[in-house]
C-alpha cells in the first residue's frame, strides 16, 4: 500500500469513525443544534469533527459564547477556573470540564504541537488540574469554538518520559542577568533537532525592582515548527512570566503565553537576548495569546513544576534549572559524539 493510500484510508476510517459516533451521541447533537438555532445559527455536517485523541467535537466560531454566556473573560481572554469548575463538573479526564450534553476544552495551544486534534502536552495540564487552589487564582484560555460531544467517551492516552526540574537555589539570591541556553554545536543538525525536540533556543531574564524579582523565559522552537493562528502562519515561541514576592518569599503572579512571530520577525529576534531586542531600534512585537495565569501566593515548587511541564519536552529548561540534561539526553549526546 502506498503512502497516498493509507492516507486515503485513514481520513476515510476518521470519517467513517465520525458518523458512528453523530448517530451515538445524537441527543447530544441535538442539543448543541437546538441552542444554536434559538440564536439564529444552524450548523452543518462540516461543522463536526472527530480525531482519535480528542473524539467528536463540533465547532463554530465563538462558541463557547453562545452555550456559555454567563463565563466572564477578562482583558487576557482568560476565564477564572474557580468559575469553571462552579458551571461545570471537573473529572478525572484533565482539560476537559464537563456538562451534561457536551464538555468544553482548554485552548489548543496547550496541546502537543500546539495543535487541535492532539492529546495534551505533558504534563502541564495534569499538574494545573492537580492544583489546590486555597489562595491561588488561576484563569485559563479555552477552547473558545469547540466543544466535545462524546461526553461519556474518555478516549486515548499518551504516556510520556518528561518530569519537571529540580530547583534548588534560594530565589532570593539570583542575580539579576540575563542567559540564553542553546544545544550543543558540535552535532549534526538532524540529530540535535531529535534530542531537543526541535528547540531552538531558551531566554531566561531575571530582573528586581524594590520588592519584586521578575522572571521571563521566551523558548523559540526551530524553523520547521510553524502554527495556524487567526487564518495565518506563524513561529510559535512560549513565554512565561512571573513576579516573586521577596518579603513573603513567595510568587505573587505567573502567567504563561504564546508569542506568534512572522518569517521577518521570527529570524530577527530568535538570536537575540532580553536586553538587546528590548534596546533594538527594531523592536519585534509578536502577536501573543496568554494561556493561563495565576495569582495569589504561589509556592516556588508549584512555580517550577508548571514552568517544566509548560516548557514540555525541552532539555534546556532543566540545563538551567540543575546545570545538566536529563540522563537520557545526556545518553544521547554522548553516542551521537561517538
Amino acid at each position: 500500500m502506498t503512502e497516498d493510500e493509507m492516507m486515503e484510508q485513514y481520513y476515510r476510517q476518521r470519517e467513517e469513525m465520525k458518523m458512528f459516533l453523530l448517530d451515538k451521541h445524537s441527543a447530544n447533537v441535538k442539543s448543541i443544534s437546538d441552542t444554536l438555532e434559538k440564536c439564529g445559527y444552524f450548523l452543518s455536517e462540516e461543522n463536526f469533527e472527530y480525531s482519535d485523541p480528542v473524539g467528536l467535537t463540533v465547532c463554530f466560531k465563538n462558541l463557547v459564547s453562545i452555550l456559555a454566556p454567563e463565563l466572564n473573560r477578562d482583558k487576557d481572554n482568560l476565564v477564572k477556573l474557580k468559575q469553571l469548575f462552579q458551571s461545570y463538573e471537573k473529572k478525572g479526564r484533565e482539560g476537559y470540564l464537563y456538562s451534561n450534553n457536551y464538555m468544553l476544552m482548554l485552548t489548543p495551544l496547550l496541546r502537543r504541537g500546539m495543535h487541535p486534534v492532539n492529546n495534551w502536552a505533558p504534563l502541564f495540564v495534569a499538574k494545573m488540574w492537580e492544583l489546590d487552589l486555597e489562595g491561588i487564582e488561576v484563569s485559563v484560555a479555552l477552547d473558545y469554538d469547540r466543544a466535545k460531544l462524546d461526553v461519556s467517551d474518555y478516549g486515548y492516552a499518551e504516556l510520556d518520559t518528561w518530569f519537571g526540574a529540580p530547583f534548588e537555589d534560594e530565589i532570593s539570591s539570583i542575580k539579576d542577568g540575563i542567559s540564553k541556553l542553546r544545544p550543543p554545536m558540535d552535532i549534526e543538525q538532524r540529530l540535535i533537532n531529535f534530542i531537543f525536540n526541535d528547540k531552538y533556543s531558551l531566554d531566561i531574564k531575571w530582573d528586581t525592582k524594590g520588592k519584586i524579582k521578575t522572571f521571563q523565559a521566551l523558548e523559540f522552537s526551530n524553523e520547521n515548527v510553524l502554527i495556524e493562528f487567526q487564518n495565518s502562519t506563524y513561529y510559535p515561541a512560549k513565554y512565561i512570566h512571573a513576579e516573586f514576592d521577596l518579603e513573603s518569599n513567595s510568587f505573587r503572579h505567573f502567567d504563561g503565553a504564546v508569542h506568534f512571530y512572522t518569517h521577518d520577525e521570527y529570524f530577527s529576534r530568535r538570536d537575540l537576548d532580553f536586553n538587546f531586542a528590548n534596546k533594538n531600534t527594531n523592536l519585534v512585537k509578536a502577536k501573543s495569546q496568554k494561556v493561563f495565569k495565576l495569582d495569589g501566593k504561589i509556592s516556588k515548587d508549584i512555580w517550577l513544576e508548571l514552568t517544566g511541564h509548560f516548557l514540555t519536552g525541552n532539555p534546556l529548561i532543566v540545563e538551567y534549572f540543575t546545570g545538566n540534561y536529563p540522563q537520557h539526553v545526556s545518553e544521547s549526546l554522548s553516542r551521537a559524539r561517538t
